[in-house]
């Protein structure tokens, strides 16, 4: 997640995940990530609880695929944290439950958005954090939740 050259031109990437919470029903929530890269100098991310943003798609069709319904949930989202990432390393952010019940949906999912602060960055600079199928992989723990009643 960052800003990567790409041909002549620079692409911003940003990072979602989406989590199934239905035994949750009270309490804050932690989010537990890994920065597995960290690639030039990135500065701080942001962490935002975002409206679901559904299951995406296996595979993107068409070219360019218009992505604004997802990539602008960040402008009625919530700000959590503002953090910086080292490479190799867990990091926490905790979720309030105020934050958690109102964005968590009718069907039990609750959806984080991690962005860099200054997406205007030129160059490569960007952090790359665990997704479920690289833990797979890769026979590590996968981006969790947890939670206290």
């Amino acid at each position: 997640m960052g800003v990567a050259a790409g041909g002549e031109h620079n692409t911003t990437s940003r990072a979602l995940y989406r989590f199934k919470i239905t035994e949750w029903t009270k309490g804050d929530i932690t989010l537990h990530l890994y920065c597995t890269i960290v690639k030039g100098t990135p500065g701080k991310v942001e962490v935002y609880v975002v409206n679901d943003f559904s299951s995406l798609p296996q595979n993107q069709t068409g070219d360019p695929h218009d992505v604004s319904s997802v990539w602008n949930l960040v402008e009625s989202g919530e700000k959590i944290a503002e953090l910086s990432l080292s490479e190799g390393s867990w990091f926490e952010v905790k979720l309030s439950s105020s934050v958690v019940s109102t964005y968590k949906t009718s069907t039990g999912y609750l959806a984080i958005m991690i962005k860099l602060e200054d997406e205007t960055l030129e160059g490569e600079h960007y952090y790359g954090l665990l997704t479920y199928e690289y833990a797979t992989k890769n026979n590590m723990d996968p981006p969790y939740l947890t939670w206290k009643e």
